[in-house]
């Protein structure tokens, strides 16, 4: 597993991550998930089913097994294979720089998340911003010594996606 060394430069909260132990580093993400996906639940502004998930409609229809696995298995690897892995990665071969990262290849990680969460604006806006957070965890990951970075996003993604399959089925 290959990890990035920590630099001085990098902001405090930064180096507070790549070395908090990961049941803490989870919880983070997790919460910080959390926090960005509820407040648009708490307001009758948004037009109805502008926070609808039309794949997962479709899954419906095959089970609800085929949707637990797409949506805590099969789409958390995926999505963070090509939009974290893939753009962080590639945009790290070309440099090396931790602020270009940071302001270049989260947004772009961010951006394509989004894009490929197009069931309505609302929810595009929402997953951009779930995006950002997945593809800071990444970054973050890379410095990690315990789990690879994509697999600590993968597990961050999974348990939020187990966490909305749980939520729709009680409520």
């Amino acid at each position: 597993m290959e990890t990035i060394p920590l630099e001085k430069s990098q902001p405090g909260w930064f180096r507070y991550l790549a070395n908090v132990h990961f049941g803490w580093f989870w919880l983070i993400f997790f919460l910080a998930q959390l926090m960005v996906a509820f407040p648009p639940l708490l307001f009758d502004f948004l037009p109805e089913g502008a926070l609808e998930n039309t794949a997962v409609d479709m899954l419906r229809a095959r089970g609800k097994t085929m949707v637990l696995y797409s949506t805590v298995i099969f789409a958390p690897i995926i999505e963070t294979f090509i939009c974290q892995f893939s753009v962080i990665k590639l945009f790290r071969l070309m440099t090396k720089r931790f602020d270009l990262t940071l302001f270049i290849a989260v947004p772009l990680s961010a951006f394509l998340f989004a894009i490929g969460h197009w069931f309505s604006i609302y929810y595009v806006v929402a997953m951009f911003l779930a995006g950002i957070l997945l593809a800071l965890a990444f970054v973050v990951g890379m410095y990690r010594r315990d789990l690879p970075a994509f697999l600590n996003v993968a597990i961050i993604h999974a348990s939020w996606n187990l966490f909305a399959f749980v939520a729709e089925e009680v409520f």
